[in-house]
């Protein structure tokens, strides 16, 4: 197992990064809608009465078939790209015997599987068909890791092609210790990446096919490169989101600076900044600069932002990496809309454009960069869940 743990390196910031007008929009096309409620095809949004907390929602994507693991239902279903419901792995304790899938015959691809899950999280699938789904270790299991600062208690279960389960893998591997609280799965080219929060940043697993470890990476803001200056002034950074390429072992990782403020109560504008690491040479390689997005509007979901001069100026979110390199970002305006920017591996825009959400009364909403490039999103509402998703994919170069 190759081990990283990296200090300041020289780094090469990329100028000239273009920009274009927002040109109207990609059209949002729903693919299936599901309703709310505890039957295998429906998904449970609320909280019941034995549970502390509403759970996350999560989605993922592989050869058109759409994955959904529904938290406060302990569940995952897998869904074509027409939604019919054609495996189901599922927490008997939680829900319902399935009506509509029978247990799958002997190398059946479609069927209802039984599984204590605890608390599911992230998933990830490959390009075999196997499922991995975080999910909480039982108790006399957790303990507190004195050297990253928090509870591990999470580990990530391993289901094949019919939804078997096979088995669950910690740090070390198949069996190993748990994880701590796990942010993000990603699977690229059949091997899997695990990012894991810590006290101060990220722990990066990378795993080959055979989920034997090949690279870990302790990411903190001290062990990225040079934070840039703001006017001559030095600036505070945060650790946003971490994602891999999905055909290289490169990670892109996305940080938060503020610059230090000149006088009491004054505020700064954020700055945004993705760092390109190549793990084979184990040093940075490129950044690429993620200017702020100005909005009008009172509210702004899920995107750091401070108020200047009665606008809200926001750091858009790193959403994911498509197909060569291509950058995933997204500023919210409110919860109807939003403005995609997407940039290429140098840093050009490619293409920036708002997109509509629809609706009211959202509950919570996930998205996904498909290997293809496509954008997906899970739109959960109180009275329903689209899945939803915009052909992204047609304008990458």
């Amino acid at each position: 197992m190759a081990a990283l743990r990296l200090g300041i390196l020289g780094i090469a910031v990329m100028a000239g990064l273009a920009g274009c007008a927002d040109d109207g929009g990609f059209q949002r096309e729903t693919l299936f809608e599901l309703e709310v409620g505890m039957l295998d095809q429906e998904m449970n949004l609320f909280q019941q009465a034995f549970q502390s907390g509403r759970f996350a929602n999560r989605m993922t994507v592989r050869d058109g078939s759409v994955y959904i693991a529904n938290g406060n239902g302990n569940k995952v279903m897998t869904f074509t790209g027409r939604g019919d419901l054609v495996r189901l792995v599922y927490d008997p304790e939680r829900n319902p015997v399935p009506v509509r899938l029978g247990s799958p015959e002997e190398g059946a691809t479609r069927g209802a599987v039984p599984y204590a899950f605890r608390e599911i999280g992230e998933i990830a699938v490959t390009p075999e068909h196997n499922l991995y789904v975080a999910d909480r270790v039982e108790s006399d299991r957790a303990f507190s890791d004195d050297d990253l600062g928090v509870r591990a208690l999470r580990v990530i279960r391993r289901f094949d092609e019919t939804g078997q389960y096979r088995e669950y893998l910690g740090r070390e591997g198949i069996g190993g210790t748990p994880f701590t609280n796990i942010e993000s799965l990603t699977a690229v080219n059949g091997e899997l990446v695990v990012v894991a929060r810590t006290a101060e940043g990220r722990k990066v697993y990378w795993y080959d096919r055979e989920n034997r470890p090949v690279y870990q990476v302790e990411l903190e803001p001290g062990v990225l490169p040079e934070p840039p200056q703001v006017d001559g002034r030095q600036t505070s950074g945060e650790l946003s989101r971490v994602y891999p390429d999905p055909q290289k072992d490169l990670l892109y990782i996305s940080a938060v600076y503020y610059p230090e403020a000149e006088g009491a109560g004054s505020v700064e504008d954020p700055k945004g900044r993705v760092y390109v690491l190549d793990l084979e040479q184990g040093e940075y390689t490129d950044s690429i600069e993620v200017p702020r997005e100005e909005f009008d509007i009172d509210n702004s979901p899920d995107t750091r932002s401070i108020e200047k001069g009665g606008e809200r100026v926001t750091v858009p979110r790193f959403l994911g990496v498509g197909p060569e390199g291509n950058l995933f970002f997204l500023g919210f305006r409110d919860q109807h809309s939003a403005r995609l920017v997407i940039r290429d591996a140098s840093g050009q825009v490619v293409e920036r454009r708002s997109l509509e959400l629809g609706g009211d009364r959202l509950v919570d909403l996930d998205f996904t960069v498909s290997p293809e490039g496509a954008l997906y999103a899970l739109i959960a509402r109180e009275d329903g869940v689209e899945v939803a998703w915009w052909r992204t994919d047609r304008v990458l170069r």
